[in-house]
């Protein structure tokens, strides 16, 4: 009898369980809930043409992104352009008048 009532109170502890965890998956009103989530990616391109200048004016039609193979939408695309400083002129220094 211990093992047959030790049985009993385990399946019900399982089903209380069981019930708890599907009402966490429910809103107040009893509608089921979904996860979801969204994944935004910052991808650095260089275009250049065969000169090596950069092509402006490029807008996200203009680019396709696959990640392990699945198309990814690509929601914008902006020039970021980076200048070096200007090389100061050179320093002339006369000649020492020895």
């Amino acid at each position: 009898m211990t093992g047959t009532r030790y049985m009993r109170r385990l399946g019900l502890a399982i089903c209380l369980l069981l019930a708890i965890s599907d009402t966490q998956a429910q809103d107040q009103n009893g509608r089921p809930v979904f996860r979801g989530g969204v994944d935004v990616l910052s991808i650095d391109v260089q275009v250049v043409n065969s000169g090596g200048h950069p092509i402006t004016g490029l807008g996200a039609d203009a680019f396709s992104v696959t990640i392990a193979g699945t198309s990814r939408r690509v929601v914008s695309a902006e020039l970021v352009s980076v200048h070096a400083p200007a090389k100061a002129p050179p320093v002339m220094i006369p000649p020492s008048a020895n």
